[in-house]
């Protein structure tokens, strides 16, 4: 991922209001595995044309993965495995304006029924553009490109 790339995870609403006390033990050395938080969620052709509506695909590089978007600007990916979805990903190219790819995730988010997870901060966020424009441009991302994501 590049530095000036702001990364955020869809979550199960459901899941989050559950787990939104202890979100940060989701996070280990690897990573983010928020991959019990989409168990059992099958990964059907809605999944997938709600973030055709916002967005265009872009070439996998693997079958259990497809992709929107620009992987050097904004996009969005989504992993399954044996008809689950195992995550969903956004990055916000931060030195560009964020402003749409803020208003499709959080259509996204609001038509999956989804929280968004800001990842360096370990927050979940209500699907809402103002505060997440406001933690996009308070971000690492934000400060290291030198912009606020064109705002």
């Amino acid at each position: 991922m590049a530095v000036w790339q702001f990364p955020l995870m869809l979550v199960p609403e459901q899941w989050a209001d559950t787990h939104r006390q202890q979100i940060s033990r989701y996070l280990g050395e690897d990573g983010w595995d928020l991959s019990e938080a989409w168990c059992g969620y099958r990964l059907t052709e809605t999944c997938a044309q709600v973030i055709d509506g916002y967005m265009a695909r872009s070439p996998s590089i693997s079958d259990g993965i497809i992709y929107w978007g620009d992987e050097f600007s904004h996009d969005i990916h989504l992993s399954h495995g044996n008809g689950f979805v195992e995550e969903v990903r956004v990055r916000m190219d931060m030195r560009a304006d964020i402003g749409s790819i803020a208003d499709a995730t959080v259509a996204i988010a609001k038509e999956l029924g989804c929280a968004i997870l800001i990842m360096e901060t370990a927050t979940l966020l209500e699907p809402d553009v103002d505060g997440l424009r406001r933690c996009a441009r308070s971000s690492r991302a934000a400060e290291r490109s030198g912009t606020m994501g064109g705002e």
